[in-house]
Formats: structure tokens, sequence, C-alpha cells
């Protein structure tokens, strides 16, 4: 019996160990797909950031509409863990922003 408990105790501590070896060689030898895409037109800033891992099991995508719009999402086997719907920024907010960082310095 007392052999018994320490071969469970071996056996658990040998899986936990596996998986940490898996996970690791995942984030070693499986590699990271990103694009980015970019256009700047007269006063107008797009842009678009897309970032995937093991083969969009792990998905991460944000714009930048017309440098006053952003949206954006992270998702986990297609279902979305968290999303930037729509925050609009004021340019005077960027401005003034701007301004404070260069009373600052």
């Amino acid at each position: 019996m007392f052999i018994s408990f320490f071969k469970i105790l071996f056996f658990i501590i040998l899986t936990l160990l596996a998986v940490i070896l898996l996970i690791a060689m995942l984030l070693l030898f499986v590699p990271f797909r990103y694009e980015l895409n970019g256009s700047y037109i007269g006063e107008k800033l797009d842009g678009e950031v897309k970032v995937s891992w093991l083969a969009r099991f792990v998905c991460f995508d944000i714009n930048y509409h017309e440098g006053i719009f952003v949206s954006g999402y992270v998702r986990i086997m297609g279902i979305c863990i968290f999303r930037i719907q729509g925050k609009h920024i004021e340019k005077d907010d960027i401005c003034e922003s701007l301004e404070a960082g260069e009373e600052s310095l």
C-alpha cells in the first residue's frame, strides 16, 4: 500500500512535467504570425495589426482608423475574451496630452 502511494505520486509528478515540457516546446517551436497594414493620406492615419499563434488558436487584432477610432479583440479558440469597441479619441485630448508631455520634459 505504501509503495502504491509513491507510484501514484510519481505518475502525477511525471504527468505535470510532461505538460510543462509540452507547453515549453509549443512556445519555442510554434511561430507567431503577424500582419501589419497602415496608410497615411493627408492627415488621416489608418492602421491594422493582426497577431495569431498556434494556427489561430490565439488571435489578437486591433484597428486604428482616421486617427480617432480604435477597435480590437483577443480571441482564444474563436471565443472573444477581450474586446475594444470603437473608442473615440478626441483630437483636442491628444494635443493636450502631447503638450503636457512636452512640459514635463
